[in-house]
């Protein structure tokens, strides 16, 4: 895909190693660039597909998606890149550490010596995915982690945080007597949960326990903003916070 770019004279930016998904999202905005990840996602590894990042670092708009296709249809398929080595030594392809950024923005956003200090052991399990090492290299020898090795069959099962896939994390966490387990999807920009007696923690009440955190630990006002397919317990925690609610359509461009 760089090399394709490459060969049509659009200079690249790329990764020096697998990243998770938001990082690309953070180098997008940061470099105000267009971000292009492949990846299955939570799905079965045959199913890769292309995600694009607006350089806000945001899931493309219909708009911009609509954009790419009238240049795809301009793209001659007789087109031959050189080699991707080729275009690296012209540099016209970069290679660049996306991660560190991605981790120093983690940093500036969140009190991690809070976490630290309150003595929390977590488990983590990266599902074989690009989210490896990520919660180590934040929070060091508090964070057990499990899958983390490089498998691009990631073990036999589609890397999805759902509750069928984590019982081993849900052993971990009992074996270890962590806090609370942590599991991300293949490219990291999902996540379950599991509490420390190794019960499954859907994604829903993941964002109901956030919103009662953000507006009675931390005093944040605002509009609650969910899609249709989101729990109707933040519907209820609306009313009580007494927050307006704006609920819309299902979907990224949403």
């Amino acid at each position: 895909a760089a090399s394709v770019f490459a060969a049509m004279e659009v200079p690249v930016r790329i990764s020096d190693a697998i990243v998770p998904t938001p990082a690309v999202s953070a180098a997008a905005k940061r470099l105000d660039a267009v971000g292009v990840v492949i990846t299955a996602s939570h799905n079965p590894p045959e199913w890769n597909g292309y995600k694009i990042k607006a350089p806000f670092g945001g899931s493309a708009s219909q708009d911009q998606i609509a954009g790419i296709e009238e240049k795809l249809s301009q793209y001659d398929p007789a087109l031959k890149p050189h080699p991707f080595r080729d275009y690296l030594h012209s540099g016209m392809i970069r290679e660049l550490n996306l991660l560190d950024g991605y981790l120093d923005l983690i940093r500036d956003s969140i009190d991690l010596d809070a976490i630290r200090s309150a003595g929390i052991r977590l488990a983590h399990d990266p599902m074989y995915g690009s989210g490896s090492t990520v919660l180590k290299k934040l929070l060091g020898d508090s964070v057990t982690e499990i899958h983390a090795e490089r498998n691009p069959l990631f073990g036999g099962i589609a890397p999805e945080p759902m509750e069928k896939n984590l019982k081993k994390l849900s052993d971990i966490i009992l074996e270890h007597e962590c806090d609370a387990g942590i599991a991300n999807d293949g490219d990291a920009d999902r996540v379950g949960m599991v509490d420390e007696e190794g019960k499954f923690v859907d994604s829903h009440r993941i964002l109901s326990l956030l919103a009662k955190y953000l507006h009675i630990k931390k005093g944040m006002e605002g509009k609650i903003v969910k899609t249709f397919s989101t729990t109707t317990m933040l519907d209820k925690q609306a009313v009580s916070y007494g927050l307006p609610l704006e609920v819309t359509p299902i979907g990224f461009k949403y």
